[in-house]
């Protein structure tokens, strides 16, 4: 799968048509940290309780995300609380057709 590092709260996101990156916020931990902070899953993709707005959407005027589904190439075998570890390499779609990306990791 090559180089990864994991996701963790507090980490850098962008959205391909929007005009300011975000970041990914857990409200609960799931117990498993990375350097004190806690490791994401691919279901952590709800808005706005995990991604808020990213500005401005080239496509839609006002950024109001909708992701349908969970982050795709999470770490397949590696589980946080029985659910994919979320990886810096996933991406998740919003229903408008812009690709969120990770572009920090949040580790620091």
């Amino acid at each position: 799968m090559g180089d990864y590092s994991y996701v963790v709260s507090g980490a850098l996101l962008e959205c391909e048509y929007g005009s300011d990156p975000n970041y990914l916020n857990l409200h609960e931990s799931y117990g498993v940290y990375v350097k004190g902070k806690a490791v994401c899953t691919i279901k952590d993709r709800l808005v706005p309780r995990n991604i808020k707005t990213f500005g401005e959407c080239e496509k839609e005027g006002v950024c109001e995300p909708e992701i349908l589904k969970d982050w795709v190439n999470g770490k397949d075998d590696v589980y946080v609380d029985g659910i994919e570890a979320l990886i810096d390499i996933a991406t998740v779609t919003c229903k408008h057709g812009g690709k969120i990306s990770v572009i920090d990791d949040g580790q620091e």
